[in-house]
């Protein structure tokens, strides 16, 4: 388990000596030698070639238990066995003589999907015990449209377990030129905050007003014709685009692990998050109760809005 640091490398001589170990669980190492040196008593030296890999979880062979799984490499130089590489993973359940996480490991009918959200919960996430794996598996897509530029670029900074495709401006510029020609509402094509109260991330208090707005919305409409004309004089969208305000709205498509979705909402639905970006986790939240309730029950209890470290 990486969340744990359950897990080491190592480098051995050729004889199953340990030469080098990694920073972690140091008890691996010393079980990989092992390993090695029974390989090495059991195996005719003439079968091992240069490229394979032997997978080891058996106690009598050195391995822990079951769960700590070796996979070691012997490196030839020259023809000769110089050393061997290693690392030893503890996986989350393997079988063996317990039945490990219930539902699971069965001989009969699976679970259903809300029995299997119950396992998940009690056996890998209650109490803290932190077994996240199993939810990078799971996986949802989201058709997320009209939300400003900004929000787009805090979302993309997810890249793991997270797939983005964004719509790109150079094929869609024609909806602004349309703006500029009145056939659009302004606020159909760039997004200004609503008049009222507001703070900035020191916590000092300003206000938006009408007025303000109102010239904002007047610079969107110039921009919008400014965008119009550099176009119909031969200039490139990526040209023309830099004068555009930067919170233009956007529209993309993401995919999350399930993994990924808690981090996200860990992240982004905190009450100290940006508040655009907070209305996205909101619109994103019922998707995920409809998809994974017994999950979703989980997290709004222990995790919604109380900016955890993420998982």
């Amino acid at each position: 388990m990486v969340e744990g640091n359950d897990f080491n490398v190592g480098l051995f001589t050729a004889s199953g000596d340990i030469a080098v170990a990694g920073p972690y669980v140091l008890t691996h190492v010393t079980t990989m030698d092992r390993i090695i040196k029974t390989i090495l008593a059991e195996t005719d030296p003439a079968e091992v070639r240069d490229g394979d890999v032997f997978l080891v979880n058996d106690p009598y062979m050195g391995a822990l238990h079951q769960n700590d799984v070796a996979f070691l490499a012997p490196i030839y130089l020259d023809g000769r066995l110089a050393m061997w590489a290693g690392n030893v993973l503890h996986h989350a359940d393997l079988g063996g003589i317990d039945e490990g996480v219930v539902g699971f490991v069965f001989d009969e009918q699976p679970p259903s999907e809300s029995e299997a959200g119950e396992i998940c919960v009690k056996r890998l996430l209650a109490g803290e015990r932190g077994h996240y794996g199993a939810l990078e598996h799971a996986q949802i897509v989201l058709n997320v449209g009209w939300f400003p530029h900004s929000v787009m670029q805090q979302a993309r900074t997810h890249r793991v377990g997270v797939s983005f495709d964004v719509q790109s401006m150079r094929y869609t510029g024609d909806r602004i030129c349309r703006a500029a020609n009145g056939e659009l509402d302004l606020e159909e094509v760039f997004y200004l905050r609503p008049v009222g109260q507001y703070s900035d991330r020191q916590g000092k208090k300003y206000s938006y007003t009408a007025e303000q707005r109102s010239e904002d919305l007047e610079l969107c409409r110039r921009a919008a014709e400014r965008y119009r004309d550099m176009l119909t004089a031969g200039f490139a969208e990526e040209h023309a685009r830099g004068i555009l305000p930067f919170d233009y709205r956007q529209h993309f498509v993401v995919s999350f692990s399930l993994r990924a979705f808690l981090h996200f909402m860990d992240l982004r639905a905190k009450l100290d998050a940006q508040e655009e970006i907070r209305v996205l986790c909101d619109l994103m939240w019922p998707h995920l109760q409809a998809w994974a309730p017994e999950i979703a029950g989980w997290y709004e209890k222990t995790r919604l809005h109380k900016a955890r470290l993420a998982p």
